[in-house]
């Protein structure tokens, strides 16, 4: 199953960047999923031919329902240390917001997100 996390934070785009890595760091230091920064083409103002990361992560694995719930857990912790306003999960057409949520909205959303998991094994990044 694929799946990416978009991160949004209103903040200068190096500042993004920054953040978003260390959202990389933390689904990566798990282990569970293979993760990867998506690219995209360089802004006009960019040296020619240079791509550059933009504020999403594209992972790829099994999607079992404790690998969903460890990186919801990660994330909510991400998103409580960080400037980061929110990171948005899609995989196929579902889509799950997290924002500075509380640990029960938390455990309710990891079990929405199991679901899905386990229904939508195809599921392909938006």
């Amino acid at each position: 199953m694929d799946a990416s996390l978009t991160v949004e934070a209103d903040v200068k785009p190096r500042q993004l960047n920054e953040l978003t890595a260390i959202l990389f760091d933390d689904i990566r230091s798990l282990a569970l999923v293979k993760v990867s920064r998506d690219r995209a083409e360089a802004p006009e103002s960019a040296k020619s031919g240079a791509g550059f990361d933009i504020a999403v992560l594209l992972m790829t694995g099994g999607f079992s329902a404790a690998t969903v719930r460890a990186i919801s857990k990660t994330v909510t912790a991400y998103i409580n240390r960080t400037a980061a306003r929110s990171v948005t999960w899609r995989s196929g057409s579902t889509i799950a917001v997290f924002t500075g949520i509380s640990s029960s909205d938390q455990r309710a959303l990891a079990s929405v997100l199991e679901t899905i998991s386990s229904t939508n094994h195809a599921g392909e990044v938006d």
